[in-house]
């Protein structure tokens, strides 16, 4: 099966992060899923309006970029290293930079989406999806990584049920997955 990586459905809007418009690099080059340059990559400030003790291992925020804990970082290299890129996050409460924060870039996108099937709407005179409403894909895997972009919506990070697997048993807070 796969999924796709989520804010929780509950999540307070006070907790989730607000990128800090130039700060770092600009958030959709984390979408391109190229490898990016260590010495020019800044992670943006993300800003959280809740108290630090609400911080979880995954740190939903305006950009939707992948923000994990070290403890998520962990579990990533073990068990998918090559999928991703990580960067050191600049994450604040208030005034308070807060360690121990990554970001993420996914390196991998896949053209998963059977259109046929799928449902959704693109924007004016384009191709590019503007709201996919349900997804159908075109495997049941995906094709030996376990982390991807969905090359059609960038914005969709999908996994696979295995990644899914170890962060409920690992009872990862921050991050949902869900079926399309």
């Amino acid at each position: 099966m796969i999924y796709k990586w989520e804010i929780p459905n509950i999540w307070p809007n006070k907790r989730i992060g607000m990128i800090i418009k130039g700060t770092g690099t600009d958030r959709f080059e984390f979408r391109k899923c190229e490898l990016l340059s260590e010495d020019n990559t800044i992670c943006p400030n993300i800003v959280f309006e809740c108290r630090e003790k609400f911080l979880f291992d995954v740190l939903p925020n305006s950009g939707l970029l992948l923000i994990v804990s070290k403890r998520v970082l962990d579990i990533m290299n073990n068990f998918c290293e090559g999928d991703f890129q990580q960067f050191k996050a600049n994450i604040f409460v208030g005034e308070k930079e807060i360690e121990g924060y990554y970001l993420l870039n996914i390196l991998n996108k896949i053209e998963i989406l059977d259109k046929e099937k799928s449902i959704f709407t693109t924007i004016l005179d384009t191709d590019a999806i503007l709201n996919l409403k349900k997804a159908v894909y075109k495997y049941e895997d995906l094709l030996g990584r376990h982390i991807v972009r969905n090359a059609d919506c960038l914005s969709h990070i999908l996994v696979t049920e295995k990644l899914k697997e170890i962060f409920e048993k690992e009872k990862i807070k921050g991050v949902e997955f869900g079926l399309e």
